[in-house]
């Protein structure tokens, strides 16, 4: 394993420092690479329609949702809807409408910091065998290189195309916040830790940004920015929950008390 990064850090060298650092990172992203999912595997799972934009969710209570700031900025509650329980993205399962967003305070639209925003629903869900919500992780929880954990999303499946519809999965290999710092050299700050394989292939792609990267049961990360989807030795990068959790559970504290 160690291997890999040091062919990756004389890459980095040889081009002067820039061969891995993003100029132009894309949200947005989905599922490339990956397999047919089925929600009942993932009741946690929503697909959400920001005024004709699609991003992705995670259900973490009766009346929140988990998903990326840059998805919900600058959108009218109003124009947002959530749908849960279903394997497609705009059909099946239950429609819900949304009461108010709160992204963190900290946020910020240029370096993707804290990209994280919880989104509360004017109606409680009604929860059923595809319509759960998921843990967060423990504070203590360390993002450990190399496990692997479950990216899920309902679009594009390659760089190029319509996006699926159809909810997809991956399995890819965590890279810790210092790991990542180390392909990116910059733009990588302690909210954030890296996922996916140097020979690409398998990645998030356009389409389904600030859907949930889990592992053990529970929701590890977010889906934020990357470069490009399932490109070599450019992994995408993720909002790390434990990182944000304080203001995760501030939100549903103060909303519900």
């Amino acid at each position: 394993m160690l291997f890999q990064f040091f062919i990756i850090l004389i890459a980095i060298f040889i081009n002067g420092g820039e061969a891995f650092v993003p100029k132009d990172l894309k949200n947005d992203l989905a599922i490339a690479g990956g397999q047919p999912a089925d929600i009942k595997n993932f009741p946690h799972q929503v697909a959400i329609n920001l005024d004709g934009e699609l991003c992705g969710g995670a259900i973490i209570d009766q009346k929140f949702i988990l998903t990326a700031a840059h998805c919900t900025r600058n959108k009218n509650p109003v124009d947002i809807t959530v749908r849960a329980g279903s394997n497609y993205s705009s059909k099946g399962g239950e429609l819900y409408q949304v009461l108010a967003v709160h992204e963190h305070p900290n946020f910020d639209t240029d370096s993707f910091d804290a990209d994280v925003a919880v989104i509360e629903l004017a109606t409680s869900l009604k929860f059923s065998e595809t319509i759960k919500p998921i843990a967060l992780p423990p504070a203590d929880f360390v993002i450990e290189s190399f496990l692997l954990a479950t990216v899920t999303g309902y679009g594009l499946t390659t760089a190029v195309g319509p996006p699926s519809e159809s909810l997809q999965m991956v399995d890819l290999p965590l890279l810790s916040t210092s790991d990542c710092q180390q392909i990116y050299i910059e733009g990588i700050t302690e909210n954030m830790f890296c996922a996916g394989y140097d020979v690409g292939g398998k990645d998030a792609c356009q389409g389904d940004s600030g859907g949930p990267m889990i592992q053990d049961g529970k929701v590890i990360g977010i889906v934020s920015h990357g470069p490009d989807c399932a490109t070599p030795l450019m992994p995408g990068v993720y909002t790390k929950v434990t990182a944000v959790k304080t203001f995760i559970d501030d939100v549903i504290g103060y909303v519900t008390h």
